[in-house]
């Protein structure tokens, strides 16, 4: 990008009092144009996009395919999966996980704080939230939901679980 470019947007695009402060791309184009300066709107894009005022304000794109969960209703169908906080253990009392469980229908969250990932610590987290609700299904995907302890839970239960 050349160093005129880069001047003249600039004086637009950062002069406060000005009407193209800190404006959309669009807005950009035609101010600058309208002032008899020949700038496309390529170009502009491509400079607004290395700016970094620009850049972290601008509005993110939320429009992504997700993949539809079809459940019948309230504590039918559960996620669960386990947080990996190692890093802020010192902080946490050495709790070094969370494992965190999703009400596939209400989106109502439980979390746990486990010391480590063994089978007996995952078993006895989901007792603790067993005995405020219990699902049809859960789903996870990771072994550490495929230990024995925490099959038997499931078994016992009536939880169906897969992965």
């Amino acid at each position: 990008m050349n160093e005129e470019l880069d001047t003249l947007l600039s004086k637009y695009y950062y002069d406060v009092g000005g009407p193209a402060a800190y404006a959309s791309a669009e807005k950009l184009y035609h101010i600058v144009n309208a002032d008899g300066k020949k700038v496309s709107r390529y170009k502009i894009r491509r400079w607004l996009n290395s700016q970094d005022n620009y850049s972290l304000q601008k509005t993110p794109r939320r429009s992504f395919k997700r993949i539809r969960v079809y459940t019948t209703g309230l504590n039918n169908l559960w996620d669960a999966d386990l947080m990996d906080l190692k890093q802020f253990s010192l902080e946490n009392e050495n709790y070094k996980y969370v494992l965190v469980v999703v009400n596939c229908f209400s989106r109502y969250l439980w979390l746990q704080p486990l010391k480590n990932e063994t089978g007996n610590e995952v078993t006895s987290a989901f007792k603790k939230i067993f005995s405020e609700a219990k699902p049809q299904k859960i789903r996870t995907d990771k072994e550490q939901f495929l230990a024995k302890k925490t099959q038997l839970l499931f078994k016992s239960t009536g939880v169906r679980h897969f992965s």
